[in-house]
C-alpha cells in the first residue's frame, strides 16, 4: 500500500489532519492546533531533504525552492520574484529572524500572514521595512577572524597543572582532607544512623511501595518543555498526573487496601502491644513519696509492628476483596514484592531487638536454666546476679575476689549459648521469611537439586574435612578453663607446641582440596539424566566446590574463636553470611525470573553459597587477621602435633558414620526420588527443622555443658552423690516436660496441619510430597527432642568405655535406619519413608540412652567423665523411668481433647473451607471457630498438666525464686 501524500497549506487543515501529519513525520502530536502548525512548519524548514520525498513535497507548496535560502556569492545577482502578489507566499524566511520564537500565538498568526521581506527586497525598498536599520549580514559579509586567537582558559589550566604537579597534588589533597572527607564522613554517619533504626527502614520500604503503586496506577501524561529552539529531540518530557485520577474511588481504594496491612495495622498493634517495657526514671510523685518508679511501655514497638506486617502481607485477602469491590488488580505490588519488603523490615527489627533487648534477656534465661540444674548442689556456683556469694572463708573475707577458672568458664558458656540461640533465631526466621519468596521463584526440581543434592556435596566436603580437626583442637590443652592459653595465643607465643596446634587448623584446607575435586567429579559422573538436563549444572557444582574451599579457609580463625570463647565473633560472621547468602540467591533468582527463562536458578544457589563463604571469611579476617602456617623452631619435629594429628584422624574416621546417619535421608533421596519430590521434601524439612534448630539444638548444647560441669568435679563421695542426684532430678524434670509437650504437639499438630499448609507452601509445592512429609514431621519432632536431651547427658556422663560401646551401637543404628527406610520404600510410602525411618532410628537411640541413664544412676559406681582408681565409690541415686510417663489425668484429658479437635476438623464445613480457602483459609468463619475451639482445649490441657505433673517443677521454680 502506497503511503499517503500530504499537500496544501497548514493553516486551513483541521487538528486531526495536523496530528496525522505529525505522526507521519514522527514528531509529537500533542498540543493545540497552532502549536501543531508551528511544530510541523519548523520540522519542514529544518529537514530540507523532505522536499524530495513525494509524501511530504506537497506541504512545501510554491515556496519549495525558497524554504532554505541559497547563499550566493557577493557578485551574483539575486533572482527577482515572479510577481509582487506572490512575495509573501514564495519568499523564504530569514533564518536569523526565525530562530527567535514568538511570545504569543497571535504573533505567530500575524507572522505567518505577513512574513518579513527578503534581503533582496530590503535592498530595493528600504523604506518599507521597519527593521531596515539593522544589518543582519550574510555569511559572506561577516568580519574576518583575528589573526591571533585569545588564550584558552582550559589550556592555561592544563599548562599550570603540568608545570606545578606537586602543588596541584597538595591542593587536591588539602581539598580532599578539609572538604570532602569531613562532609562525606558526616553524611555517612547521618545515613548510617538513619538506617540503623528499624522504624526508618519501615518508612523507607513503605515509601518505596507507595511510589511503585503511584507509578503503576496513575495514567501519567507528559508535558514537552523545549530546551532549545533547534531540533525536536531537545525537549524535556515532564510527567504529571491528570487531576481526574484523584477524583476516582478506585485510586483511593487501592491506596487504602495497601495501607491497611502495611501502615495502619502494624502501627496500631505496635502502639498497643510492646514486649520491651523500660523503667521510668526513679522520680517519686508529689504527695505520694512511697510510690517508686513504674515501668513505662515504649510508645511504639517496631518488632511487633514488623511481625504484624509480615503476617498481614501473607494473609491479607486481596483476591477476595478484589472480587467483592469489582476492582481488577487491587494488589498492585504482588505477593513476592510485598513479602520481600515486609521480610526485610522484620529482619532489621529483629536484629535491633536482639542487640538491645532479646540478647540480654536470653542471657538471663540461659543463666537461670544453668543455675536451675545446680541450685540444689552443696557447692553452688556463682552465676550473674541470681546466686549468692559462696559461704566460704575466702569469700567472706574478700567479697570482690575474682572468679575461679570453672566459674569463668561457666559464665563464658552462658554468654556463648545466648549468642548461639540469638544466631539460630535470627538466621532461621530471616531465611524463612526470604524463603517464602524464594520458594515461589524456584521450581520444585531446582529447589530439590540445590537443597538436597548440592547441600549433600557441600556437607560432605566440609564435614569430612574439618569435623575431626575441630574436635581435636577443642580437646587440646589450648582450651583451658580460665582462658590462660587463649591469652597466650593472643600474645603470639611462638613455642613449638602452639605453632603445631596452629598449623593443625590448616589441615581441613589441605584435606578439602582433593575431597572437593573427588566429590564434584563423582557427583557429575553419577548424576541422573533428569539432573544433567538442567542448565549450567557443571558451573553450579564447581561454584559450590569453590565455596566449600573458601569456607575451609576460615577454619583457623573459627577454631581460634572457639578456643577463646569468642562466640560473638562467630555469631556476627555467620549472621552476616546468612543474610548475604539469602539476599544474593534471591536477587539472582528474581533477575532470572524477570527474563522468563529460569536458566540461572542453580547458579543462583551456588553464588549465594559462595557469597556466604566470602562473607564469613572476611568477618573473621577483620577481627583476627589472615593467619598463615608457621615453621616450628625444631625443624625435625614436623609441622603438626603427632598426638593431635592421630586424634584428628580417629575422629575423622568416626565422623564418616555420623555423616552417613546425619545425611542418610539426602543420600537416599538422591538415588530413589524424582527431583520434584526432592524439592517438596526439602521445603518440608526446612519448615520442620525450624523448631529443632531454634530450640532443641541450643538446649542440647546447654545440657551438654551443664552435665559435664556438674558431673566432672572431683570431691567427696557424699558431694558426688548430691551431684548425681541433682543430675537425675534435672534429667527427670526435662524428660517429663518434653513428654507432656510431645503429647500436645502430636494432638494439635496433626489436627491443625491442614490449616497451616496453604499458608506456608506455595501452590506448586502442594502437589509434591511436601504435605505428607510435614505430616510425618509432626510425629518426628517429639522424638527428636527427647533424643537430643538424652544424648547430651550420655556424652557428658559416659566414660571412655561407654563411648566405645556407643560407637558400636551407632553402627547398628545405621543398619536399622537403612533397612527400615528400604522397607518403607517397598511398602510405597515414598519420601515419608525417610522420616519414619529416622523416627525408628531415634527411638532405638532413646532406648539405649535411657538404659545407660538407668545404669548410671542405679548402680554404685566411681566412674564419671574423668574416673580415677583412688576415688571412693558413689552410692546409687533414684532415677525412675516410670516417672517420665505423664500422669493419668493428663493422659485422659489429652485423649478427650484429641477426639474433640479431630471431630471438629472432620466437620464438612471445615473440610470444605480448608479445601477451597487457599492461603486465606484462616479468614473463613468455620476455620476461625475450629482454631478458637482448639486453643481453648489446649489451654485446658496445659492447666491439667500444670496442676498434676507440674507440681515438682513448681516447687523447684519456687526454690529458684527464693534464691
Amino acid at each position: 500500500m502506497a503511503p499517503i501524500a500530504y499537500a496544501g497549506a497548514l493553516q486551513p487543515k483541521k487538528k486531526s489532519e495536523l496530528q496525522e501529519i505529525a505522526l507521519a513525520l514522527r514528531i509529537s502530536d500533542q498540543g493545540t492546533k497552532d502549536e501543531l502548525q508551528l511544530r510541523i512548519k519548523k520540522h519542514l524548514d529544518i529537514n530540507s531533504m523532505l522536499e524530495e520525498n513525494p509524501q511530504f513535497a506537497g506541504l512545501y507548496g510554491r515556496r519549495k525552492r525558497s524554504v532554505q535560502p541559497q547563499l550566493a556569492p557577493p557578485t551574483a545577482v539575486s533572482e527577482k520574484p515572479r510577481s509582487s502578489s506572490r512575495i509573501a507566499g514564495s519568499l523564504g524566511l530569514d533564518p536569523i529572524r526565525e530562530s527567535t520564537p514568538a511570545k504569543d500565538l497571535r504573533d505567530v498568526s500575524h507572522f505567518l500572514k505577513h512574513p518579513p521581506a527578503s534581503p533582496e527586497q530590503q535592498q530595493c525598498t528600504p523604506q518599507q521595512s521597519p527593521r531596515n536599520a539593522i544589518d543582519f549580514g550574510t555569511p559572506s559579509s561577516l568580519p574576518p577572524l583575528p589573526e591571533t586567537a585569545p588564550p584558552s582558559p582550559a589550556k592555561s589550566i592544563v599548562e599550570a597543572f603540568a608545570s606545578k604537579p606537586a602543588e596541584v597534588r597538595a591542593a587536591v589533597q588539602r581539598f580532599h582532607e578539609q572538604e570532602i572527607l569531613p562532609h562525606g564522613t558526616e553524611f555517612l554517619e547521618a545515613t548510617r544512623q538513619f538506617l540503623s533504626n528499624s522504624r526508618n527502614i519501615w518508612t523507607v520500604t513503605a515509601l518505596f511501595e507507595v511510589l511503585y503503586i503511584l507509578y503503576s496506577v496513575i495514567p501519567w501524561r507528559y508535558a514537552q518543555i523545549p530546551l532549545s529552539a533547534k531540533g525536536e529531540n531537545s525537549a524535556l518530557s515532564v510527567p504529571y498526573p491528570p487531576l481526574s485520577t484523584f477524583q476516582t474511588s478506585t485510586f483511593w481504594l487501592v491506596l487504602l487496601h495497601w495501607a491497611i496491612p502495611t501502615l495502619f495495622g502494624p502501627a496500631l498493634v505496635g502502639n498497643l502491644i510492646s514486649f520491651n517495657p523500660q523503667p521510668a526514671p526513679p522520680q517519686q510523685q508529689e504527695g505520694n513519696p512511697s510510690k517508686g518508679p513504674t515501668p513505662t511501655p515504649i510508645p511504639f514497638d517496631p518488632l511487633t509492628a514488623a511481625i504484624v506486617r509480615v503476617a498481614a502481607s501473607l494473609a491479607y485477602p486481596y483476591a477476595s476483596l478484589s472480587t467483592a469491590e469489582h476492582v481488577y488488580g487491587l494488589d498492585v505490588l504482588g505477593y513476592n514484592l510485598r513479602v520481600f519488603n515486609s521480610g526485610v523490615g522484620l529482619a532489621f527489627a529483629f536484629a535491633e531487638a536482639i542487640q538491645f533487648y532479646l540478647l540480654p534477656r536470653l542471657r538471663v534465661v540461659m543463666t537461670a536454666m544453668m543455675y536451675y540444674s545446680v541450685a540444689l548442689s552443696a557447692e553452688p556456683f556463682e552465676m550473674a546476679s541470681f546466686s549468692r556469694p559462696p559461704q566460704s572463708s575466702s569469700s567472706k573475707s574478700s567479697p570482690n575476689a575474682p572468679k575461679s577458672g570453672s566459674d569463668a568458664l561457666l559464665s563464658s558458656s552462658v554468654t556463648s549459648l545466648s549468642f548461639l540461640v540469638a544466631l539460630q533465631l535470627f538466621s532461621r526466621l530471616f531465611t524463612s521469611v526470604l524463603n517464602q519468596a524464594l520458594f515461589r521463584l524456584a521450581s520444585p526440581s531446582v529447589f530439590g537439586t540445590a537443597a538436597i543434592q548440592f547441600e549433600l556435596i557441600l556437607s560432605t566436603i566440609l564435614f569430612l574435612s574439618r569435623e575431626g580437626v575441630r574436635n581435636a583442637i577443642l580437646r587440646s590443652r589450648g582450651a583451658d578453663a580460665d582462658g590462660s592459653k587463649s591469652k597466650k595465643m593472643e600474645g603470639r607465643d611462638e613455642d613449638d607446641a602452639h605453632v603445631k596446634q596452629l598449623n593443625l587448623t590448616f589441615l581441613p584446607v589441605l584435606l578439602g582440596v582433593p575431597l572437593a575435586a573427588l566429590t564434584s567429579v563423582g557427583y557429575l559422573a553419577y548424576a541422573s539424566e533428569e539432573v544433567r538436563k538442567q542448565p549450567h549444572l557443571t558451573l553450579a557444582v564447581a561454584v559450590y566446590a569453590i565455596a566449600a574451599l573458601v569456607e575451609l579457609l576460615s577454619e583457623p580463625m573459627h577454631n581460634r574463636a572457639m578456643v577463646e570463647l569468642r562466640t560473638d565473633v562467630r555469631v556476627r560472621a555467620e549472621g552476616l553470611g546468612i543474610t548475604a547468602k539469602s539476599c544474593a540467591t534471591l536477587g539472582v533468582l528474581f533477575l532470572d525470573a524477570r527474563r522468563g527463562k529460569d536458566e540461572w536458578a542453580l547458579v543462583a544457589f551456588a553464588l549465594g553459597q559462595l557469597v556466604y563463604a566470602l562473607t564469613v571469611w572476611a568477618s573473621y579476617a577483620r577481627v583476627f587477621g589472615v593467619p598463615w602456617m608457621k615453621r616450628p623452631r625444631a625443624k625435625t619435629s614436623g609441622y603438626f602435633d603427632k598426638t593431635l594429628l592421630h586424634l584428628s584422624a580417629t575422629m575423622t574416621g568416626q565422623s564418616v558414620i555420623k555423616h552417613v546417619l546425619t545425611e542418610g535421608d539426602k543420600m537416599m533421596l538422591t538415588f530413589f526420588s524424582p527431583l520434584q519430590d526432592q524439592g517438596g521434601y526439602a521445603i518440608a524439612a526446612n519448615y520442620g527443622s525450624l523448631l529443632a534448630r531454634i530450640v532443641f539444638q541450643p538446649l542440647e548444647e546447654t545440657l551438654r555443658v551443664y552435665f559435664s560441669r556438674l558431673l566432672s568435679s572431683s570431691s567427696a563421695a557424699s558431694s558426688k552423690k548430691d551431684r548425681r542426684q541433682q543430675a537425675a532430678d534435672a534429667l527427670s524434670a526435662l524428660l517429663q516436660v518434653q513428654a507432656a509437650v510431645s503429647v500436645l504437639f502430636i494432638i494439635f499438630g496433626s489436627a491443625y496441619l491442614p490449616v497451616v499448609l496453604p499458608l506456608v507452601l506455595p501452590p506448586k509445592y502442594l502437589a509434591t510430597s511436601a504435605p505428607r512429609v510435614l505430616g510425618a514431621w509432626v510425629y518426628y519432632i517429639p522424638v527428636l527432642a527427647l533424643n537430643g536431651g538424652l544424648e547430651a547427658f550420655l556424652s557428658s556422663a559416659a566414660s571412655p568405655s561407654d563411648l566405645n560401646r556407643q560407637s558400636r551401637w551407632m553402627f547398628g543404628f545405621s543398619v536399622i535406619y537403612v533397612s527400615t527406610a528400604m522397607l518403607f520404600y517397598r511398602l510405597g510410602l515414598g519420601d515419608v519413608s525417610l522420616i519414619y525411618a529416622n523416627t525408628v532410628n531415634l527411638s532405638a537411640r532413646i532406648l539405649y540412652c535411657l538404659a545407660f541413664a538407668s545404669r548410671f544412676f542405679g548402680a554404685s559406681s566411681s566412674s564419671t567423665i574423668s574416673p580415677t582408681t583412688s576415688e571412693a565409690r558413689v552410692p546409687a541415686v533414684h532415677f525412675g523411668i516410670s516417672s517420665l510417663v505423664p500422669s493419668i489425668p493428663f493422659l485422659a484429658a489429652s485423649g478427650l481433647v484429641a477426639g474433640l479437635v479431630h471431630a471438629s476438623a472432620r466437620r464438612p464445613a471445615v473440610e470444605a473451607a480448608i479445601s477451597t480457602g487457599g492461603k486465606y483459609v484462616v479468614f473463613q468463619k468455620n476455620v476461625l471457630v475450629h482454631v478458637g475451639f482448639g486453643a481453648v482445649l489446649g489451654v485446658a490441657c496445659v492447666g491439667v498438666w500444670w496442676f498434676t505433673s507440674g507440681r515438682r517443677l513448681r516447687v523447684l521454680l519456687r526454690g529458684f525464686k527464693k534464691e
